[in-house]
């Protein structure tokens, strides 16, 4: 049907209504925030929608899940529910689900009708899947809608380009985020505790030189955020001689291929094995760890709990998106 937003709220309460009739318990109704998940028409959407669906037991949302194609195909949407039963429940708990097609020539179109759809009082949030849309000029028209823009910068090669987009999204009043850096979260945590045991919180001033290695031959999103954590944890600036991003030759598995610190008397570092294997060295001696791959939705859910204002990701972003462009220009 067109995507009118009275007749998409029509269908939302028709809806409703069939889903009441279900039933002796019927259904509870549930909303915390509007997610808007922008995804291109090669993506598989059939996975977008799954990952939606997993999020919304988690945080209840009016999820819409955006098309965007290339053209200017006429916007069409339709509307659906996602429904669960809670354990040791007899009702069920649902949210509601739309989904809009369009070419990216009538996004101007969209906008409103995004506006009208998101439910009133309640923040908005919305998620690139793409990192290639999001680089394209009409985003942001789509990013000014939300108080939280989240991204995934997942395998994109234009680190410089998407990290200074990303920086250039930070409001007082917004919270950004990008999965990749919460898929880092496990080795920021496992290099911290490492770092403790081989040296102790007290002689962070000995080290002497940090490596942050990237897979497949390009410097990464996720490795200039690493950098950059690096640097902000160890005090030094972003262009400290001592810390250097290199790459492997091969294509790795994940964002990251190892990270090691080295000093006078220590040495710590950790090492990719396998897609969820990694090898922690504390002063020569080793031990594994697993980091179990984490899929959307729990990456999402992290992101949207991760509260209004994350410092050390802000701070870490300009610094990452100011070595980026560094590297850029080398």
């Amino acid at each position: 049907m067109a995507a009118r937003p009275e007749r998409l709220m029509a269908e939302l309460e028709t809806l409703w209504e069939q889903l009441a009739r279900r039933g002796e318990e019927g259904v509870l109704r549930a909303c915390a925030l509007t997610l808007v998940a922008v995804t291109d028409a090669g993506e598989d959407v059939g996975r977008a929608g799954a990952t939606l669906a997993e999020l919304t037991e988690r945080h209840p949302a009016r999820a819409i899940l955006l098309r965007l194609s290339e053209g200017g195909a006429e916007p069409e949407a339709r509307v659906f529910a996602h429904c669960w039963l809670p354990r040791a429940s007899r009702r069920q708990i649902c949210s509601e689900q739309i989904e809009i097609t369009a070419g990216r020539e009538r996004l101007r179109e969209i906008i409103p009708v995004l506006l009208a759809l998101a439910a009133p009082d309640l923040p908005v949030a919305m998620w690139w899947r793409n990192p290639e849309v999001l680089l394209a000029p009409e985003q942001e028209e789509l990013a000014a809608l939300a108080s939280h823009v989240i991204s995934d910068a997942g395998g994109t090669r234009e680190a410089a380009r998407f990290l200074a987009r990303m920086a250039a999204w930070l409001r007082p009043d917004r919270t950004v985020g990008d999965l990749a850096w919460a898929r880092l979260t496990r080795w920021r945590e496992a290099l911290a505790q490492a770092f403790e045991c081989a040296a102790g919180p007290t002689r962070s001033w000995e080290i002497s030189a940090a490596v942050v290695v990237s897979p497949g031959g390009s410097k990464t999103v996720a490795a200039c955020y690493m950098a950059a954590w690096l640097a902000m944890s160890l005090g030094w600036a972003p262009d400290d001689r001592r810390l250097r991003i290199e790459h492997s030759r091969t294509p790795g598995p994940g964002s990251l291929e190892a990270v090691r610190l080295s000093g006078s008397s220590f040495s710590v570092s950790l090492e990719r094995r396998g897609p969820e294997l990694v090898e922690v060295r504390l002063n020569g001696e080793f031990h594994h760890r697993f980091f179990p791959r984490q899929g959307e939705a729990e990456l999402l859910a992290e992101e949207l709990t991760a509260g209004p204002r994350d410092e050390i990701y802000r701070r870490c972003l300009v610094a990452a998106a100011a070595l980026a462009r560094r590297l850029e220009q080398r």
